[in-house]
């Protein structure tokens, strides 16, 4: 069967690009193909848009050449940093899922860079006029989030003096990225399965439904497997949103990525500010090399900015760094 050949190749042709197609959708083959670096594709997807197969095949085509840096040049043209091997193969298993309409969802811990990611995912996606909104459930106001996402009719609450479109109409024909979606509370969940089975909402207060077709990227740093064994997500709606399941790596699992995206902030803050060019000291090279950044990506942004300010050109040293750096 299928993944039997599958480590067979990969056993005896560990760099041939693979694409398993399937009679049927199974989330649990999808991602043991994934994780043995194969693309998945279910035969009804094909039925219903053969061009997707074609375009399927052109980009395990393209991920495979030049030792992956055709895929790695198109991301660093949006401006994301990678060369460790650890995200160099999390971003190939995000490029082959680009083409089509199937749910991405991306996992990592918090300030791994899920957010950059999807939208990326959206640019590489075609027409770049297409909507693309981006909510973060976690900062929603649990007794507003409904009205937030889905939308609501005038005179649907108290304070609803006027109808509200809603995020997920608002992205209608491009990309709707909901970041931390294990925060969603049963009931939303619920709501946002009809509306992915069914490409269409009902706003709050509304009887009438409005279409909402999208291609859906969810992200979370939450353990989603455990959510669901728990019963505290719906087990229906996470084989819906995890048809293509990439891993983000932490910053402390690329460490070889750090000089890279420490030559790429000083650059952005140097433009940004219109200051004169800056460089890091090799001590405060190995310093940021040699710590595990918890926050990842976000914290070493945050930190570079302000070591930039409160630095003294040209050379940043150590002891400009925070202390905990």
């Amino acid at each position: 069967e299928g993944l039997v050949i599958l480590r067979w190749l990969r056993r005896e042709h560990p760099r041939l690009p693979a694409l398993m197609v399937t009679g049927f959708r199974d989330l649990e083959t999808a991602l043991r193909a994934a994780d043995l670096g194969a693309d998945f594709l279910a035969w009804e997807d094909v039925a219903a848009d053969p061009g997707v197969l074609a375009a399927r095949l052109r980009r395990a085509l393209e991920a495979n050449a030049g030792d992956q840096e055709s895929v790695l040049a198109r991301f660093r043209e949006l401006g994301i940093v990678a060369e460790s091997p650890a995200f160099a193969h999390a971003l190939n298993l995000l490029f082959r899922a680009v083409p089509g309409r199937a749910p991405i969802l991306l996992l990592g811990e918090t300030g791994s860079g899920k957010d950059t990611l999807a939208w990326a995912a959206h640019a590489l996606g075609g027409d770049p006029l297409r909507p693309y909104v981006s909510v973060n459930v976690a900062s929603l106001n649990p007794g507003l989030i409904e009205s937030e996402l889905f939308g609501h009719a005038r005179g649907a609450f108290t304070g609803a003096e006027r109808p509200a479109v809603g995020k997920l109409r608002y992205a209608h024909g491009g990309t709707l990225f909901l970041n931390e979606v294990g925060d969603l509370s049963e009931e939303v969940q619920a709501k946002l399965l009809t509306v992915l089975e069914r490409s269409e909402v009902v706003p709050v207060g509304e009887v009438r439904s409005q279409p909402a077709e999208f291609r859906l990227v969810t992200a979370t740093s939450r353990d989603l497997r455990a959510l669901v064994e728990s019963g505290r997500f719906r087990r229906d709606l996470f084989h819906r949103i995890a048809w293509h399941t990439g891993a983000l790596p932490p910053l402390r699992e690329r460490r070889e990525d750090i000089p890279l995206l420490a030559e790429h902030f000083l650059d952005r803050f140097r433009k940004e500010r219109a200051s004169a060019p800056v460089r890091f000291s090799p001590e405060a090279l190995n310093r940021m090399q040699a710590y595990d950044w918890p926050g990842n990506v976000r914290e070493m942004k945050n930190a570079f900015e302000r070591a930039v300010v409160m630095g003294r050109p040209p050379e940043i040293r150590a002891e400009d760094l925070p202390a905990f750096a």
